[in-house]
């Protein structure tokens, strides 16, 4: 990347940051998540070659490519959610299941225990 091209993407970042964060933070409510979407956005636009690839309006780009980063992690914190939620769930009835499958088997080896001596043969 060219000098230029590296003072230039230095002032879009000074020029833009704030008013991203701002952005990105209504959406998350989380200024180090706000944070982490706006350099996220900003490195995509660095590997790319931002100035000859961006053809709309760059600050319509920038806002378009914020909210998308936004929902993104709204999506995967809601995926994440539900996937401790279900696994908190989980953990409450294995415990019951266990232990009925423990009275279970002590029925079944009271039951047997009490089956005529020709018939608990049968079954060994």
């Amino acid at each position: 990347m060219s000098e230029n091209k590296e003072k230039n993407f230095e002032q879009l970042f000074r020029a833009h940051y704030k008013e991203l964060h701002r952005y990105a933070f209504r959406y998350l409510g989380d200024s180090d998540g706000a944070e982490e979407v706006v350099q996220q956005v900003f490195l995509r636009l660095w590997e790319k070659d931002w100035e000859e690839q961006i053809h709309t309006s760059l600050k319509a780009y920038l806002y378009r490519a914020i909210y998308n980063e936004s929902m993104n992690v709204l999506k995967k914190e809601q995926r994440k959610f539900k996937y401790q939620s279900y696994e908190q769930h989980r953990q409450e009835w294995e415990p019951a299941v266990d232990e009925s499958s423990k009275d279970l088997d002590k029925k079944l080896q009271v039951a047997l225990a009490e089956l005529p001596e020709k018939a608990g043969r049968c079954l060994s």
